[in-house]
């Protein structure tokens, strides 16, 4: 089980090789989720291979399985950063979410499936 930040980083970096990933550098911040709701969440720099985590605490007191879960699903997001950025910046915001809510069903789904193929925490 993951207990704190350090560990969620060695993690995440370890996924990520995992999930075609390797060539980007991924940081877990010491910033929580901006969502209060949300248990994580991802920021992919524009232009560069570099990725951000937030975690908020009630990440670390998940079960393994829902840590790896997680893990995978904003990894998943990390692959969606570009069209991503696209969509944010040539649709209209009422289009906009109808994407922002497609990818999320779609990064879920494929995070169920996926995430079982991932080394446990």
């Amino acid at each position: 089980m993951i207990t704190n930040r350090k560990q969620a980083g060695r993690y995440f970096r370890k996924v990520a090789k995992a999930m075609g990933l390797a060539h980007w550098e991924i940081y877990v911040t010491d910033k929580p989720p901006s969502r209060e709701t949300s248990i994580a969440e991802v920021l992919a720099v524009q232009g560069q291979a570099a990725a951000y985590v937030s975690l908020s605490d009630s990440f670390f007191e998940a079960t393994e399985a829902y840590q790896r879960y997680v893990a995978v699903h904003e990894l998943i997001h990390v692959h969606f950063a570009c069209p991503d950025r696209i969509a944010s910046s040539s649709m209209v915001p009422g289009a906009h979410a109808a994407w922002e809510w497609s990818v999320e069903y779609s990064v879920d789904a494929l995070s169920n499936v996926l995430a079982p193929f991932m080394p446990m925490p």
